[in-house]
């Protein structure tokens, strides 16, 4: 048996009696630790104070908690101590600060790699959609790279689309990333992000509340996003469609007291939905990853141009899954295109209608500026913005979201932007 001083074989078997997401807090009120919570018997459960709001706590629970066997969770102590995979429990002075206060916080997290990347300042999420449009790529590498550079950890949830795109650019910068699992450690799950899990393990840290060999099962990425918003001090959503699953990491943000920031989309664009009704419910405009920073008084030290920036926007190589459009995208292009084939038909050539848009160049940023002057001599894509402007590709894109806010351009189902 374990020294008693080293309790984890017992929160080993609470996280089994309990279940992950169970409100641990409530369930060892009263308790003075948790092999007092194990060695307790039925008597001392039905008189607990959180017993009849819990699960394991009724009437069909408490047989489960009879069994007081601890040698499967030894068995799990020795298989993570031969794999190097640290587990924290909340007696631990290593657990995540961040997490001990919540309701529902683990009763266990398993770590491969750094776990002091658990702990520290300046933790923040990027998070958003699985198939992001292009601009939300780059926007999620550009932001989470500023945020990697100055100082911050990275965290995400390392799904494919915003998720890698976040956790590459800290790992590009040399800079520490967290990336949260749904799933235990030795899962099969996505095996095309398995190499990015690698090199997150040997430059940041992987953790779940999952015992290893865990599969996911349903429900458990719900109850992961809970651990991505509580072990960041801010979520930064990059995309987020009108179902997105990323709104259920904003509304743990939002439950746990997390500032919430959100990069707007275009009005008309379904992809950005639910990114643009978090902007309506008050969450924190987001364009670059100083916009952030500033938020907490920090002053974004002069970073070294990014891999990406100053290449011609079509050599970049960014993996195709990850860049697919939506159904939702696919719809609304289809929709756009047929409508463009229609009027290239008719062969009539109506004549201009007056502008009734008053452009105001003092509103928007200098950057803004010139590429709103390049596209009133012609429309033109972002590649052609890029070369005309000499401006980095973020740059380009941040002051395309500008003068589309603010009505002076549209994108048409090309992707070419006309002035209004």
């Amino acid at each position: 048996m374990k020294n008693d001083k080293d309790q984890t074989v017992y929160w080993l078997w609470i996280q089994k009696m309990l279940g992950c997401g169970a409100r641990t807090r409530d369930a060892l009120n009263g308790f003075p630790d948790a092999k007092a919570f194990w060695a307790a018997d039925e008597t001392a459960y039905r008189n607990a104070a959180g017993f009849g709001r819990l699960r394991v706590f009724s009437e069909k629970g408490l047989p489960a908690l009879a069994d007081k066997s601890l040698e499967s969770y030894l068995q799990t102590m020795e298989l993570c101590r031969q794999k190097h995979i640290t587990i924290l429990t909340p007696d631990n002075p290593r657990y995540p600060y961040r997490l001990r206060n919540l309701p529902d916080l683990p009763a266990a997290l398993y770590i491969r790699g750094d776990a002091d990347c658990l702990n520290g300042p300046c933790r923040y999420a990027v998070i958003g959609a699985r198939t992001p449009t292009r601009y939300a790529y780059e926007a999620a590498t550009e932001i989470a790279g500023v945020l990697a550079e100055n100082g911050a950890v990275i965290v995400s949830g390392g799904a494919i689309g915003i998720d890698a795109a976040a956790h590459e650019a800290a790992l590009q910068h040399g800079k520490k990333t967290l990336l949260v699992m749904g799933c235990g450690h030795g899962s099969t799950y996505l095996p095309e992000n398995a190499g990015l899990r690698r090199r997150v393990a040997s430059c940041g840290a992987l953790v779940t509340e999952y015992p290893p060999f865990t599969k996911p099962g349903r429900g458990s990425f719900q109850l992961r996003n809970r651990l991505i918003s509580g072990l960041s001090d801010a979520v930064v959503i990059v995309q987020a469609g009108e179902k997105s699953g990323t709104l259920n990491t904003a509304q743990h943000a939002k439950a746990q007291g997390r500032d919430l920031f959100v990069l707007p989309g275009s009005r008309d664009s379904l992809s950005f939905a639910g990114s643009n009704r978090l902007l309506v419910e008050g969450a924190k405009t987001v364009i670059n990853g100083e916009d952030v920073l500033a938020h907490y008084g920090i002053a974004a030290i002069v970073r070294e141009p990014s891999l990406r920036e100053g290449e011609p926007f079509e050599q970049l190589r960014l993996q195709e899954q990850s860049l697919a459009p939506s159904k939702s995208e696919k719809k609304t292009r289809k929709t756009k295109s047929a409508a463009a084939e229609k009027a290239q038909a008719v062969p009539d050539t109506p004549a201009p209608k007056e502008k009734s848009f008053i452009f105001v160049a003092e509103s928007v940023s200098k950057n803004a500026q010139i590429v709103y002057n390049i596209l009133q001599q012609q429309p033109a894509g972002l590649d052609e913005l890029v070369r005309t402007s000499g401006l980095p590709v973020p740059q380009v894109l941040s002051s395309l979201t500008e003068l589309e806010l603010c009505g002076a351009i549209m994108r048409d189902a090309r992707a070419v932007y006309n002035c209004t």
